[in-house]
């Protein structure tokens, strides 16, 4: 599914876990998801919009970040 690469919300997710010192699995268990998903975000698959809700209520991205680019 990774039709989403210009997304800008997978480069700030990227960002925000290094700048936060957040891991991959730390984030994927806040959101009840697999770490695998995690990773998918972040090369570009774009979450559901209730996962878009869940990832802006825990790293303050928003909803908009996700949008074709």
């Amino acid at each position: 599914m990774n039709d989403n690469k210009s997304a800008p919300g997978a480069g700030k997710l990227r960002a925000w876990l290094t700048l936060n010192d957040v891991s991959v699995p730390t984030l994927a268990g806040r959101l009840k998801v697999s770490r695998q998903t995690v990773y998918r975000w972040m090369d570009g698959d774009r979450p559901s919009y209730r996962r878009m809700v869940q990832i802006e209520r825990a790293t303050g991205i928003g909803l908009d970040q996700w949008s074709e680019g």
